[in-house]
């Protein structure tokens, strides 16, 4: 079902933050229920999206303006146009976009959840490790990646600390026991910030990240991801990009 002018002028008003609170709460709502509304907002958000991101606005509203100019007569005067919306420079980038043949670009940023794993992974990588006995125990098979004992001495510590839980997470993570190994790492994050530890904190936030990918919940992956990026010292911030943020909002 192809969308009428108005509905077009909302949606490019909207993305513009330029709507009445009573405008925008009356066309969230229509987003929420029509699903060819909530395509084409997309669309356009994807375009200006792309836009910001490989320099392309300046090259559009050039366009725009010389496509204003050419609607003149020659004795100056503006044509009339049978439309009431303004001529959108989202739909001229849309247009640009197609026309250049960078389809192949909108494929590259809406990957699927195992195309976006895939390119932003990394394993772990234990560094100097010092505990009990059992914690030594434990890291000594994760090394070995003999994951199921890691799972068993874990079982029978009474007391673990958090890099006795992250290292069973890991387990559980090496095994694709992805919602065990998110609850683990959330025990990491709570405990180490209750003792104000940052240890593994921060690979915690990022292999919880990549679970939730995994198990297609993009939506619970992106303030983690969003988290990292824009923390430049952390550990994983060089994994995280602008552009990795955008594929998965379009993803999801």
């Amino acid at each position: 079902m192809n969308l009428n002018e108005l509905d077009m002028e909302m949606l490019e008003r909207y993305i513009d933050h330029d709507l009445s609170d009573d405008e925008k709460s009356s066309l969230e709502q229509r987003i929420a229920t029509e699903p060819n509304l909530h395509q084409e907002l997309n669309r356009l958000q994807f375009t200006r999206d792309a836009i910001q991101n490989f320099g392309l606005r300046k090259k559009v509203e050039s366009i725009h303006d010389e496509m204003m100019r050419e609607m003149k007569d020659a004795s100056g005067k503006t044509i009339q146009i049978n439309i009431t919306r303004r001529i959108s420079w989202y739909r001229i980038a849309a247009s640009i976009l197609l026309l250049a043949g960078l389809f192949g670009l909108y494929k590259y940023l809406t990957p699927s959840p195992d195309k976006l794993f895939k390119d932003i992974d990394t394993p772990f990588t234990i560094g100097v490790t010092r505990g009990s006995n059992d914690t030594e125990a434990l890291v000594q098979s994760y090394r070995q990646k003999d994951y199921s004992t890691v799972l068993q001495i874990f079982s029978t510590i009474l007391k673990p600390q958090a890099r006795d839980i992250f290292f069973a997470a890991q387990s559980h993570y090496a095994n694709k026991n992805f919602n065990q190994a998110i609850t683990l790492f959330k025990q990491v994050i709570e405990l180490q910030k209750q003792h104000h530890q940052l240890d593994v904190i921060e690979d915690a936030e990022y292999f919880i990240a990549m679970s939730y990918i995994q198990l297609n919940q993009l939506g619970q992956a992106r303030p983690f991801l969003e988290k990292i990026h824009t923390d430049p010292n952390h550990r994983y911030h060089d994994k995280v990009s602008s552009l990795t943020l955008l594929r998965l909002k379009l993803a999801h």
